[in-house]
C-alpha cells in the first residue's frame, strides 16, 4: 500500500511543479509635504487630549419649546480641535474632518442632528447640533452634518497652528412633538483625513 501512495504522489508532483501563473502588481504613490500634527481636543481653554467628555448645562423643556417657535437652538458649550505645524495647507493639501455618530438624524427634519443614545431615561424630540465657528478671514458658520466631511482650507496662523472652534447646541427636532425631560448623552467619533 505504501508503494501506491508514493506512486500517486509522484504523478501529482510534476503537475504542481509545471503549473505557472504570472501577473503584475502596479503601485501608485505620492510624496507629500507634511500637512499638520493633531494635538487634541479641548474645552474652555483646557489642555488638548484625544478623548474628551463635555458636560453640558441643564436646560428646561419650556426653553426649548420657546426656541423651537423661533427656529433657534440653545447654545450649550464649545470645544476646539488643535493642530500644529500646518504650514503647507493648500487647495490640494488640506484637512477633512468628519464627526461620526452611532445615532445620526435620518430625516429631512433632523439630518444635521446628533441624536442622543436611546435609553428609557433619554429626553425625547431633541438632539445636538454642532457648528464650526468663523475663523481667520471667514465670516460664516458651517453646520456640521453627521458622517459627512468638512474641508478645512488654510486657517493657520504665522506659527502654523490651527484652532477650530465648534459650538454645541441643544436643538429640538423640527416638526416633532414636544420635548420631554430626560438625559441626553451622545458619543461622537472624529476622524481627521489629510488630503
Amino acid at each position: 500500500m505504501s508503494s501506491r501512495k508514493i506512486f500517486i504522489a509522484l504523478l501529482i508532483m510534476p503537475q504542481i511543479v509545471t503549473a505557472q501563473d504570472d501577473g503584475t502588481i502596479t503601485f501608485h504613490g505620492n510624496i507629500l509635504e507634511e500637512t499638520c500634527n493633531f494635538e487634541g481636543v479641548s474645552t474652555n481653554g483646557g489642555i488638548p487630549s484625544r478623548n474628551l467628555i463635555i458636560n453640558l448645562p441643564a436646560t428646561s423643556v419650556e426653553k426649548h419649546q420657546e426656541l423651537a417657535h423661533q427656529n433657534k437652538a440653545y447654545p450649550a458649550g464649545r470645544f476646539t480641535l488643535h493642530f500644529s505645524k500646518c504650514s503647507n495647507l493648500t487647495s490640494s493639501n488640506r484637512l477633512i474632518i468628519y464627526f461620526y455618530s452611532n445615532n445620526p438624524g435620518n430625516s429631512v427634519s433632523n439630518r444635521y442632528l446628533f441624536l442622543p443614545d436611546n435609553t428609557a431615561l433619554t429626553a425625547k424630540n431633541i438632539g445636538l447640533s454642532i457648528q464650526l465657528m468663523p475663523q481667520k478671514d471667514t465670516y460664516y458658520i458651517t453646520q456640521i452634518q453627521p458622517n459627512e466631511g468638512v474641508i478645512i482650507d488654510d486657517r493657520s496662523n504665522e506659527n502654523g497652528e490651527i484652532k477650530l472652534d465648534y459650538e454645541i447646541s441643544y436643538e429640538k427636532i423640527r416638526y416633532s412633538n414636544a420635548v420631554t425631560p430626560g438625559t441626553l448623552s451622545s458619543t461622537i467619533t472624529y476622524e481627521i483625513r489629510y488630503n
